[in-house]
């Protein structure tokens, strides 16, 4: 069974990051209150949506059989659409549950969103262009009020996905999580994007930070997420820099703590669903039948608490 580990699905984009609201118009451009914009959707995508009904009839294209659909507050507040489509969709879609841990109300959140609505993952974006350490100041993964909703989260045994942003960014804090993953032995840890390697010209500072990241696949409770590591800054489909940093994560942790991810739909900016697969499916020379198999859909069924 194939598993896409990080998709998107949403009816528009009404959210907001440390720039502005965000708003996506007729040509697939998110624009942002500051003025800034950037390119989510190719221009065909004229209504400005990414609707489950698509997503699926991609991953029919593809030959992916599930995909775990995460949230972002860039995106807006999609918690009831992303539980709507699951309900309807569930023998192939996997919802992810959002919320800011740093608003007043964070308990109360939770407790619609895991006690009523019954997600079991919740998705946290870090970063600082699109995420929470762009909005709050006090950006912190053990905030007081964050910390309340980890002390739920692992008594509930939840599955948590962290984007933590780039290395040399606020958001990219190897030793504060080091503390969470470290406190928190019940919940499962997914950091995204393989913790966003450097391209070749970063510099070996950035590359140690990464490196600490990476390292914190060692503990039982952490996995990594794979989506866009063939877009490494510098590297070109199919993408020799993103195949060596997988095989530095095979060689680091192993197989078993690696989930494949495409990032749909934002790729189609740059490469097709089908190279998005291919990349680990073909093109990653060195892996074994067996770590395949466990990369593109094995691993993700036992982190997403999909098996019997």
């Amino acid at each position: 069974m194939i598993v896409d580990g990080h998709v998107h699905a949403f009816p528009g984009v009404y959210g907001y990051t440390g720039s502005g609201e965000s708003r996506i118009d007729g040509r697939g451009l998110v624009h942002r209150g500051d003025g800034s914009y950037k390119r989510l959707l190719p221009p065909l995508a004229r209504d400005g949506a990414f609707p489950a009904g698509v997503l699926l009839d991609y991953m029919d294209m593809a030959g992916v059989d599930r995909a775990v659909v995460v949230q972002g507050i860039s995106y807006g507040p999609l918690n009831d659409y992303v539980a709507g489509v699951v309900a309807a969709h569930g023998d192939r879609l996997i919802g992810c549950g959002m919320l800011d841990p740093f608003v007043e109300g964070s308990d109360r959140l939770y407790e619609r969103i895991v006690g009523r609505m019954g997600f079991r993952t919740l998705k946290f974006e870090c970063s600082v262009p699109t995420g929470l350490a762009g909005i709050h100041a006090e950006f912190d993964y053990l905030a007081s009020r964050w910390e309340r909703i980890w002390d739920q989260i692992d008594a509930d045994g939840l599955t948590v996905i962290l984007d933590t942003g780039m290395p040399g960014t606020l958001s990219f804090n190897p030793e504060r999580l080091a503390e969470v993953v470290d406190r928190y032995r019940r919940c499962r840890i997914v950091i995204a994007h393989l913790g966003f390697p450097p391209g070749p010209a970063a510099g070996a500072v950035l590359e140690q930070q990464w490196r600490s990241i990476l390292d914190l696949g060692k503990r039982p409770n952490v996995w990594f997420e794979l989506a866009g590591v063939w877009a490494v800054p510098g590297d070109v489909f199919p993408s020799p820099i993103g195949q060596q940093y997988v095989r530095r994560a095979v060689e680091t942790l192993g197989a078993s703590r690696l989930i494949w991810g495409s990032d749909m739909p934002g790729i189609l900016n740059t490469i097709t669903y089908e190279q998005a697969l291919d990349f680990i499916a073909m093109r990653c020379e060195f892996l074994s039948a067996a770590e395949r198999d466990l990369i593109l859909g094995a691993n993700a069924l036992v982190v997403y608490q999909q098996m019997a």
